[in-house]
């Protein structure tokens, strides 16, 4: 038995890919900025619209549909890309 997580990820690191929606890295440079104090945060956030449409999208981008099949790590594995069993 294979276990993964996550088993997908944004580009093509893993089973399933999905594309980093516009402003992405705003939204990761914010979780990642530093929080030792409340001026830090504030100064840290990005403007919320943006923040707001790159979360939006990005719920978009990770439905299963919207989604590309890494077909050759899949293959790596021994397993079937085409397989829907």
């Amino acid at each position: 038995m294979w276990t993964f997580w996550p088993y997908k990820k944004v580009e093509k690191e893993s089973f399933i890919g999905f594309d980093a929606p516009a402003d992405w890295q705003k939204v990761v440079d914010f979780a990642e900025s530093p929080r030792s104090s409340y001026e830090e945060v504030r100064n840290a956030r990005p403007n919320q619209d943006t923040a707001r449409a790159a979360m939006s999208a990005l719920l978009e981008n990770i439905k299963f549909e919207n989604c590309k099949i890494n077909e050759d790590y899949v293959k790596s594995l021994g397993l079937n890309p085409n397989n829907n069993k």
